[in-house]
């Protein structure tokens, strides 16, 4: 004989806990369950972030407030009415708990995530006249919305098949505008990541590649009489120069980049690429024996610190440098051989007095009279 179906006695006992618990009792049980997808170490990291930048994002600021505002005329609303609404409770307790999150959040697309979607769930909570101003923008952000995102589905056109109130209406156009501005914030974020894991292993990179310059320098001979670390010296000048040229181009970035943390993170990266542009155009001066520059870089202190800071503020200097030092070592034994050809003749020709005539001009030389 079977035995019966019997729920689990912890499971109504739990779903009486949740409805006797207060709104700042749910709100806080909440951001628990959400915040427990997170692992320690991103929380750790989110906590020390909290230390030296409270409160919300600047991005985010005015739209974290407004939404907090109608989040509270709600919630002063319920509160006076004589018979409580469970589903409205656990409603707000969302929202307050998805501005908590979006208070300290540090990345801008997940801030920007739990702003939108605190959004979705206002109009099932606020009062009907308050519907078309709690909702008004996302609906102004429409035209903004990037072309690929906007053509994938017409928004005024969306409704329910079954009759519903104007809350909910409201609260799936919300829905659907919030998730097609996730995928935009998630692109955005991406390249961030992106650029911070670049940013990361170029350093990494350049500071193996300096310390084993260095180490090979300090056995090597002759050295450079005017600094002790030639290479650090200027790798740290080409990260200067990448700083000026970061500082020039911002204001193209503010236009091209729509975000303030991919303007850090890119005007970063220029600097890094700076210091390592100087790092290889020192090395190319060396290699290439480039006239009187490799003499003067190790006698002329002002010298050296403008080939630094020059190197790291011109891409276009660091890449000749490598085009340079790639096309050497292509031709490399073509180039020696013609160099030795050329000497031999420039000897024979020292010998004899006589220099042998170019292309076509044997014609033109008078032989003398018998």
């Amino acid at each position: 004989m079977s035995a019966p179906n019997v729920k689990s006695p912890s499971t109504p006992q739990k779903e009486n806990k949740q409805q006797n618990l207060t709104l700042s009792e749910l709100t806080k049980q909440v951001v628990k369950d959400i915040e427990g997808n997170k692992g320690y170490i991103r929380r750790a990291w989110q906590w020390v972030f909290q230390l030296f930048s409270p409160g919300p994002r600047t991005e985010i600021y005015h739209d974290w407030l407004t939404i907090r505002s109608f989040a509270k005329r709600a919630i002063k609303r319920i509160d006076s009415e004589k018979k409580v609404d469970s589903e409205k409770i656990r409603t707000l307790a969302t929202v307050q708990a998805y501005l908590i999150l979006a208070g300290r959040e540090r990345n801008f697309a997940q801030a920007w995530t739990y702003v939108n979607l605190a959004e979705t769930l206002l109009p099932l909570v606020v009062e009907e006249k308050e519907i078309d101003a709690c909702s008004a923008r996302l609906r102004t952000l429409d035209g903004q919305m990037p072309d690929y995102l906007k053509n994938q589905i017409d928004i005024d056109e969306i409704d329910l098949k079954t009759k519903v109130s104007d809350n909910y209406k409201v609260h799936r156009k919300q829905l659907v505008r919030s998730s097609l501005w996730n995928i935009a914030n998630r692109k955005i974020s991406l390249r961030l990541s992106l650029w911070r894991s670049i940013g990361i292993w170029l350093l990494m990179a350049l500071g193996i590649a300096i310390f084993v310059a260095e180490l090979m320098y300090a056995q090597s001979e002759p050295k450079n009489p005017l600094v002790l670390f030639p290479f650090l010296a200027v790798s740290a000048l080409g990260f200067f120069g990448g700083g000026l040229s970061a500082f020039i181009k911002a204001r193209e970035a503010v236009i091209k980049i729509p975000s303030y943390e991919l303007i850090k993170v890119h005007t970063i990266l220029r600097m890094l690429l700076g210091a390592a542009g100087a790092f290889v155009v020192y090395i190319a001066i060396q290699f290439l024996k480039v006239g009187d520059i490799t003499k003067l870089l190790h006698t002329n202190i002002i010298y050296f610190l403008g080939i630094g800071i020059a190197a790291g503020f011109s891409e276009r200097l660091f890449v000749k440098a490598l085009e340079q030092i790639s096309e050497r070592l292509h031709i490399g034994p073509e180039l020696k051989e013609k160099e030795e050809n050329q000497q031999k003749s420039k000897e024979s020709t020292q010998k004899t007095g006589i220099e042998s005539p170019g292309p076509g001009e044997g014609q033109n030389i008078e032989q003398p009279k018998q």
